[in-house]
């Protein structure tokens, strides 16, 4: 966080409410609204209104709500959550001696207790707008990064197809991918699917990711460069069945190869070695993707000259989607399993 909020500023500001504090405590302690709501028995629906702003807890719930907090969490998250509290005390628009007391605080249920009475205080403290603290993470930018793993690699592969005039576009419409530029198609589509998770990671986060980045780039452009050098498409379309059948086959090789062995090292490196039921999720969950997208253009009545270009596009968008999804699914397991000590 190296930004400053400065007090006094001209920028638009929002205030510093209690469903923002309350994302930022579920955030870096890894508990569930339904564990706290069970604890102070409460409605778990009334976790999702002080969540969403519509309702607040009452001030003599908050040191109940501190002391569940402080005593449910690891020491890992206990300093992680005691860290952004007093980089928040510090980032927002308050008063001098009002931050101070809240720095002030020994403990975290002192420091949660200092926060709660701040950000039930309509207009005490502020947020400047696209400046909030590093865990109030938009949603947007998430879908940002998604969709830049899904489509940047297809814009740089046809901007190079116009460069060099190749008849290459669309990575596997046309003539069939061989040699150099098969390799080239595995870099260019595949690099950018993890890139994004640089960015939305925290600072202190991005060196662990630097390797199952590199592994999966490494592992996904071999895998595009065999699906194209080994003839695949070439052998399952000789095949005497059905042509939806020879589809459905081509996806399932094509969406396996290119997910499941980049995947896997990076799930294997970010979990050091130890695979847990979710990552076999993680890794099938691409290729059931994929397929549900191939059903998707079956149900389109035209000729099939008109839909294998779409058919292409569609599946390889998907594909990629979901395995940035997948990539960030395994990310964040590995970054709980760290912060609660296993």
């Amino acid at each position: 966080m190296e930004k400053v909020l400065k007090q006094g500023s001209d920028r638009e500001k929002t205030d510093f409410t209690f469903g923002l504090l309350f994302r930022l405590i579920l955030d870096d302690s890894g508990l569930k609204p339904s564990a706290i709501a069970l604890e102070l028995n409460r409605e778990r629906s009334l976790m999702y209104k002080w969540l969403s702003g519509t309702s607040s807890p009452p001030v003599d719930h908050f040191p109940r709500i501190a002391a569940v907090v402080a005593s449910r969490i690891s020491n890992v998250r206990h300093q992680i959550l005691e860290r952004d509290l007093r980089d928040l005390a510090g980032r927002i628009s308050i008063d001098g001696d009002v931050r101070s007391k809240i720095l002030a605080a020994e403990t975290l249920e002192d420091l949660l207790s200092e926060c709660m009475h701040l950000s039930v205080m309509p207009g005490l403290a502020t947020v400047p707008r696209g400046e909030r603290p590093e865990n109030f993470r938009w949603p947007v930018l998430t879908l940002l990064g998604a969709l830049f793993a899904a489509v940047a690699g297809g814009v740089l592969w046809n901007a190079l197809n116009h460069i060099f005039h190749w008849p290459y576009f669309m990575g596997s419409a046309g003539t069939s991918l061989r040699g150099f530029h098969a390799l080239l198609w595995g870099v260019v589509t595949t690099l950018p699917v993890p890139l994004p998770l640089l960015v939305l990671c925290r600072s202190g986060e991005r060196r662990g990711l630097i390797v199952p980045v590199l592994l999966f780039a490494a592992l996904g452009s071999l895998a595009a460069f065999a699906f194209h050098a080994l003839g695949i498409r070439e052998v399952v379309e000789r095949a005497a069945w059905g042509y939806r059948l020879r589809e459905t086959v081509i996806v399932i090789i094509y969406s396996m190869l290119l997910s499941i062995p980049p995947l896997l090292a990076a799930s294997l490196t970010l979990s050091h070695g130890r695979l847990a039921l979710p990552h076999g999720l993680i890794l099938l969950l691409p290729s059931l993707a994929a397929l549900a997208s191939l059903s998707v253009t079956f149900l389109i009545d035209r000729p099939v000259s008109e839909i294998v270009q779409l058919r292409g596009f569609l599946v390889g968008f998907v594909l990629r989607l979901s395995v940035f999804f997948s990539l960030l699914w395994a990310f964040r397991l590995s970054v709980n399993r760290r912060a609660d000590g296993k």
